[in-house]
């Protein structure tokens, strides 16, 4: 991986969540996670509304502040409940584009104690719940409305993948309210996409800062890159040029099915079809022409290739010589999708 690369990737991985399919394809419907493996944030301050679970002074801003879930619960006892979470997921045949909707069943342990909610989202290898969310209800029963307040320093904590380094939040940890009614349950969450992000420093005069849930600035004295962040995409701007990017489309999907299907007939050596192939690669031109954009309008020096100088085992930078931006025009590169909010 080179320094292009790096930059561009750790300066929105962490921020942008992008849709990752349960089955691992491409479905806008699915939800993404990461293993909360290695550390683990404390949830002992992690409490309901009121407590002293309030995120004004560890750098974070309000979220969304009101984006609901409803789901069918399948079970609901004294120590659990249970509910159906649905998702869709497409992939290219022969006949056309082809979408999959099904469900998935998550299921939570919980204690109710003085009016206090606590459950547990997973389990570790011991079997010990972790994960662990505090809500504030109005009584001991399970049915009604339970409320806390999201909290970044007590939910979430560092951890370094390599040089994306990002916030691993624990699941759900946006979740503001919960609703239970006989068959239903809704939660709704303060969202904020910059929750996972760490400021940066490049090295070469170059600093990133979060400015708000949806907004990351990357400075150089008085230049200044921005990056406006969303859910499906993000867009980048520099001295008056932009660089857009949006997650394909079902539009799009079925255009470059269609097109694989065509013109790539034939399998591989192990029967696997080529146009399987052909669609994914066709979908990468989306995310490439993005970077092939950030090339034209960023500055040299923030496109400067001095990772090859640290890390020659990196199979990218063998026998490569030049300027990053040459490299970028005819590099794939696509955008890491959101790995590191664990919802």
């Amino acid at each position: 991986m080179n320094k292009f690369k790096i930059i561009l990737v750790a300066s929105i991985a962490a921020a942008l969540t992008l849709s990752c399919s349960i089955l691992n394809d491409e479905s806008k419907d699915d939800s993404s996670s990461s293993n909360n493996s290695g550390k683990k944030s404390s949830s002992s301050k992690d409490g309901p509304s009121g407590g002293d679970s309030s995120d004004s002074n560890n750098g974070n801003n309000s979220g969304s502040g009101g984006a609901t879930e409803t789901y069918t619960l399948t079970e609901q006892d004294e120590e659990r409940f249970s509910y159906f979470v649905p998702y869709e997921y497409s992939r290219c045949e022969e006949s056309g584009l082809e979408t999959t909707k099904d469900s998935i069943e998550m299921s939570l342990e919980y204690s109710i104690d003085n009016n206090i909610m606590t459950w547990g989202d997973e389990s570790n290898m011991w079997g010990e719940l972790i994960d662990t969310l505090i809500f504030k209800g109005s009584s001991n029963e399970l049915k009604g409305t339970w409320t806390r307040t999201r909290n970044k320093a007590t939910s979430c904590y560092l951890e370094e993948y390599g040089y994306e380094p990002g916030m691993v939040c624990k699941r759900n940890y946006d979740i503001t309210k919960v609703v239970f009614t006989d068959s239903k349950i809704t939660f709704t969450r303060d969202e904020c996409l910059t929750d996972t992000r760490i400021e940066l420093d490049y090295g070469n005069g170059w600093k990133d800062k979060v400015v708000n849930c949806n907004t990351i600035e990357i400075t150089k004295g008085s230049d200044k890159i921005t990056k406006k962040i969303t859910k499906t995409g993000e867009e980048t701007s520099y001295k008056g040029q932009s660089c857009k990017f949006s997650e394909p489309t079902k539009a799009q999907k079925q255009t470059a099915c269609k097109k694989a299907v065509n013109e790539y007939p034939g399998e591989d050596e192990y029967g696997y079809p080529n146009y399987g192939y052909a669609y994914y690669d066709l979908l990468d031109k989306l995310y490439e022409s993005y970077y092939d954009c950030l090339a034209d309008i960023l500055p040299e020096d923030f496109l400067e290739n001095d990772y090859c100088d640290y890390n020659p085992d990196d199979s990218d930078c063998w026998g490569e010589e030049g300027s990053l931006k040459a490299k970028a025009k005819t590099s794939k590169i696509k955008p890491l999708l959101k790995k590191k909010n664990r919802r």
